[in-house]
């Protein structure tokens, strides 16, 4: 059979440190491994995450090992060699500063928000100056992908990069967030029987302080479940509302969850609260719609963009408006349906397979002999 494309795709994201990343590369990897015609070598670090079981991604999908740190700036000293011994058309990085500034072998990079650049800076600050250079290096010698038009509009304000409809790559739910599941799974038993739930690391942007502040105003029977690693760096702030406000017995915090249950949290939440500050694209919102659950997200553009009229919106900094949207999905059974109805229509019209096909089809474009892959790309969809 003849190869057409050898495209590389960096692995080093499948670790429990890049979460959202990592899940994004490995949704797509399963809708790849079924091309013929494309050859896809996976670079992986010593050690992935168990949840990235690579066996299932079937043998088509080959991988290397490789020692190279992520991000590093051993990376534009490496990675050259690496490539030409494996004879890559196309390199992708899914997370951008895993790419080397220069590079002979073409390039794609995912950057996937503008959340450092922002004037409430959710980092270190010693972190802004230098991730803005080394950002603004790789695009300038990169093909540059996103994950949603508003993340398009933010990297043409701060990089003036311009990132076209066909090179935004939109996240979806993975295939095991289906309706039914959690109730057959009969796996959150110790949780409690009426909850918010929140999914997402604790950082600044992740904005948990205004559910925190919102919850002693709801039902007292009602519980919040925040379901994600803490950053240390930021944990203080979160730790010492909850002791403010005494709510040590209506905080459940899991810190790390199988992929086996975290659908089943979901379908059992009264709803998905995701009260972000800024996000890239909020792949929670299109989990929770998956299985049914209604949401409450913050009222900013890129939750517009995903949920659209699936979904009520509140000001990210009003805990009464969280207040107010909550009661309604509890207290309006025809409004609960409806939100229901519509997300399950939202997150049914997104798939990894068409993800994947935005980036093959983008990988193609940047090889000498794309017409030639035309045929494996209009396997995996438009």
């Amino acid at each position: 059979m003849t190869i057409n494309l050898k495209v590389g795709l960096d692995g080093r994201v499948l670790v429990d440190k890049y979460h959202g990343i990592g899940r994004m590369l490995y949704e797509m990897l399963r809708e790849l491994g079924s091309l013929s015609q494309v050859r896809i070598t996976l670079f992986v670090p010593p050690v992935v995450s168990d949840r990235f079981p690579l066996s299932r991604l079937g043998p088509a999908i080959r991988t290397v090992p490789v020692a190279i740190p992520l991000p590093s700036a051993l990376q534009t000293l490496r990675w050259p060699e690496v490539l030409r011994r494996n004879d890559i058309d196309v390199m992708v990085y899914p997370y951008h500063l895993g790419a080397p500034v220069v590079s002979s072998t073409p390039q794609l990079v995912i950057i996937h928000d503008c959340i450092l650049e922002t004037d409430r800076m959710h980092g270190p600050r010693f972190v802004g100056m230098p991730y803005r250079l080394a950002t603004n290096l790789v695009a300038n010698h990169s093909t540059v992908l996103t994950v949603s038009e508003t993340s398009a509009r933010a990297l043409h304000e701060h990089y003036n990069i311009d990132v076209p409809t066909e090179h935004v790559i939109r996240p979806a739910a993975a295939s095991n967030f289906q309706p039914g599941y959690g109730r057959s799974a009969g796996l959150t038993r110790h949780l409690p029987e009426r909850y918010l739930l929140h999914v997402g690391a604790h950082r600044p942007h992740k904005n948990v302080e205004t559910l925190l502040k919102a919850l002693p105003l709801l039902p007292p029977e009602m519980k919040l479940v925040l379901v994600g690693s803490v950053d240390h760096r930021h944990a203080q702030s979160t730790t010492s509302i909850v002791e403010e406000l005494e709510l040590g017995g209506r905080v459940i915090h899991l810190e790390s969850v199988s992929e086996l249950l975290l659908p089943a949290i979901y379908e059992q939440a009264e709803a998905l609260v995701y009260p972000s500050l800024i996000e890239g694209f909020g792949l929670p919102i299109m989990e929770a719609m998956a299985m049914g659950t209604p949401v409450v997200a913050s009222d900013i553009p890129v939750f517009r963009e995903v949920a659209g009229d699936a979904a009520l919106f509140a000001h990210p900094d009003e805990p009464h408006h969280w207040v107010m949207q909550v009661m309604r999905i509890m207290n309006d059974r025809p409004l609960r349906d409806e939100l229901v109805r519509r997300g399950h229509s939202v997150s049914a019209a997104r798939s990894w397979r068409a993800a994947a096909a935005t980036m093959i089809r983008a990988a193609a474009a940047m090889a000498d002999h794309a017409p030639n892959a035309r045929a494996a790309i209009r396997r995996i969809g438009a």
